[in-house]
């Protein structure tokens, strides 16, 4: 599994998670989710309902990544992606205040 890792950025920027698994096939699911608050953001690359147009995901050679664009401080928190339905990791996004100028 690809280990994800904490990301530390500003409000305004762009910030793209990855997680996955080598080899993942079609048939395999990710779902990427939010702790604050808790709620399911994608399946594989299908949007659930509710969740702002400022997140994303772009398919990678390891799953899906998921894209948070123009970072506001309430996306900050932890954010868990589901592979197949058992394995699991977790990564913290940290949004400073200050208005971003460049994207990570």
């Amino acid at each position: 599994m690809v280990e994800p890792r904490n990301v530390t950025t500003t409000q305004g920027s762009t910030v793209l998670m990855d997680c996955g698994v080598d080899g993942m096939t079609k048939d395999d699911v990710m779902v990427w989710s939010s702790r604050n608050p808790d709620k399911t953001l994608f399946h594989n690359s299908l949007k659930i309902e509710n969740v702002p147009k400022r997140y994303s995901v772009q398919p990678s050679t390891s799953g899906f990544s998921l894209v948070i664009s123009r970072l506001r401080l309430e996306d900050a928190g932890e954010y868990v992606c589901s592979i197949r339905g058992w394995q699991q990791k977790s990564m913290f996004l940290s949004v400073n205040g200050t208005v971003g100028m460049f994207s990570t």
